[in-house]
């Protein structure tokens, strides 16, 4: 009787970790951290995910996501905003943009699922003025001697810097707007704001004439 209970006993055990491993690895365990640079791609903040393509990715996870547009669970992590200045600042997901630069930290999970702990990203607004040299409204791109800049100003002042455009970007002269089609290049002070998105300056708006 005895050696029929601990055979019973030893066959309850083993059900029970049959079916805690199962778990476990549905649950996905922790494999090893990651860190990594990457640039989002999406959100669904319902969803508590983030895509986001990785350019640098610690060496473990870089066969799984180096190069790819990954989905990541973001339930539990927190999000933060660094400044131009260096000023950091705690966010919430939503206030993270498609096209931020961003450092995202956490773990690789037994399903090869990436969970953040920590997303940083770098506010990458700029304000700059200066000259218009040039404007192609065929390609979309513009140049201006720039004089002053609120982003990286060593990088950008005393420099003739190329941006580009899109449909939605808005044109002003001293403050009142104007069609695209009106825009011409002839050397007027320029105020041009927008952001840096991966390595292009894309613009917002842009007003002519100054102070």
């Amino acid at each position: 009787m005895k050696r029929a209970f601990l055979f019973s006993s030893g066959i309850t055990a083993i059900i029970v970790g049959v079916f805690a491993l199962a778990y476990l690895t549905s649950a996905g365990t922790s494999q090893f951290a990651f860190t990594g640079q990457a640039t989002v791609r999406g959100h669904d903040v319902s969803g508590k995910t983030m895509d986001v393509y990785f350019t640098k990715l610690s060496e473990r996870a870089q066969a799984l996501g180096l190069g790819n547009s990954i989905t990541v669970s973001v339930g539990s992590a927190t999000f933060h905003k660094r400044a131009a200045d260096g000023t950091l600042r705690r966010v919430k997901q939503g206030n993270i943009a498609v096209g931020d630069r961003a450092t995202v930290r956490g773990s690789v999970k037994n399903n090869d699922r990436f969970v953040a702990s920590r997303v940083e990203v770098v506010d990458t607004g700029f304000v700059m003025t200066g000259k218009l040299r040039t404007f192609n409204r065929t390609l979309r791109r513009m140049t201006v001697d720039v004089t002053t800049s609120t982003y990286k100003p060593t990088r950008y002042q005393d420099k003739t810097v190329e941006f580009i455009f899109s449909e939605a970007t808005k044109f002003y002269t001293q403050g009142v707007g104007k069609s695209i089609e009106d825009v011409t290049a002839s050397d007027q002070k320029v105020r041009v704001q927008g952001k840096e998105v991966g390595t292009d300056l894309e613009v917002t708006s842009m007003n002519e004439n100054v102070p």
